[in-house]
């Protein structure tokens, strides 16, 4: 019965170790990221209301370089400064502390600096810096390992110290070995199931730089596949105006992609709307197709251009799969 006590006490004492040792190392970044943004947002706010400032994307962005450097994390570990822009425009929209007035001229200010940010592509630096699957499996995935190695191992030398002390020649060394290994495993096992409930319960709150530009990756390549699947050819990518220009059956279409996550303002989809109809005229193309996640209502005098069209990704499959040859 005292062999199974000591075993009792060297997993709770481990696992108390591991969540202080976490929350001193992997529990302290999380809590600098989350406290940066939370910062970097109410700085906005404040100078957006009080001071009638107008946000450019180059000063989000050195605020975003200057929080980064004070709570000591990566500049693309905080929000982009389309998801901050995005956050701003929830809150200024939200508040009961301000007019009517006061909430259309402000946000007339910010609609620019948003279509801005929607207007930035991802930056061939920003691919190549992307850390792949494996080294940030490895990153993530190591160090809660190690603390748990080395919390299971404290833990248990701390539990059965007086044990070994009190050691009497005539104990079997094999059973107190094999009570000691078994508490370790035992108490390295406890330690993860602890660490992968707190990593389930944390995810819904990670929301970096880094996803973002990877779901945008991702969306692309899922659009550009869709592309040449249906016989499509890609005349021109990565314009600085829109992703793609393809044409078939002599038929040019404009593909322009926006991974909104969040909701966008509808003056702000309009701009783009009648820059897309500005462009398919320019480039003698049939349509300029704008390409969302998911389906965006628009009101219909909103949208009134002749060329364009805003679709999900399974409304342009269908799109494609039906363009008919002119006859």
């Amino acid at each position: 019965m005292e062999n199974y006590l000591l075993t009792f006490i060297g997993i709770i004492v481990s696992v108390i170790l591991f969540l202080l040792s976490y929350k001193q190392t992997i529990g302290a970044k999380k809590e600098r990221i989350r406290s940066a943004n939370l910062e970097i947002e109410k700085i906005l706010v404040r100078r957006i209301v009080l001071e009638d400032f107008t946000p450019l994307i180059q000063d989000i962005g050195r605020l975003i370089e200057g929080k980064a450097r004070d709570y000591r994390v990566g500049n693309n570990e905080l929000l982009s400064e389309s998801q901050i822009l995005n956050t701003i425009y929830t809150r200024i929209l939200e508040t009961d502390f301000i007019t009517q007035e006061q909430r259309e001229k402000i946000i007339n200010r910010i609609n620019s600096a948003i279509l801005k940010s929607e207007d930035v592509s991802v930056e061939e630096s920003d691919i190549i810096n992307l850390p792949s699957s494996r080294q940030k499996a490895m990153t993530k995935s190591i160090l809660p390992i190690i603390l748990g190695i080395v919390a299971s191992i404290l833990g248990t030398f701390l539990s059965f110290f007086p044990e070994l002390r009190n050691y009497k020649s005539g104990q079997s060394v094999l059973e107190i070995i094999s009570l000691i290994v078994g508490t370790l495993a035992i108490s390295f096992a406890v330690t993860m199931v602890f660490y992968i409930f707190k990593k389930y319960k944390d995810s819904t709150d990670e929301n970096s730089k880094i996803s973002s530009i990877e779901k945008y990756i991702l969306f692309e390549k899922k659009i550009e596949d869709l592309i040449v699947k249906n016989g499509y050819r890609i005349i021109k990518s990565g314009d600085i105006y829109y992703d793609f220009l393809i044409e078939k059956y002599n038929n040019k279409y404009i593909i322009e992609i926006k991974n909104w996550s969040r909701p966008i303002p509808l003056t702000v989809i309009q701009k783009i709307a009648f820059k897309m109809n500005e462009l398919a005229k320019a480039e003698s193309a049939k349509k300029a197709i704008i390409v969302t996640p998911s389906s965006i209502n628009i009101p219909k005098d909103l949208m009134n251009y002749e060329f364009v069209s805003i679709v999900n990704i399974k409304e342009l499959r269908n799109y494609l799969i039906h363009s008919q040859k002119p006859v």
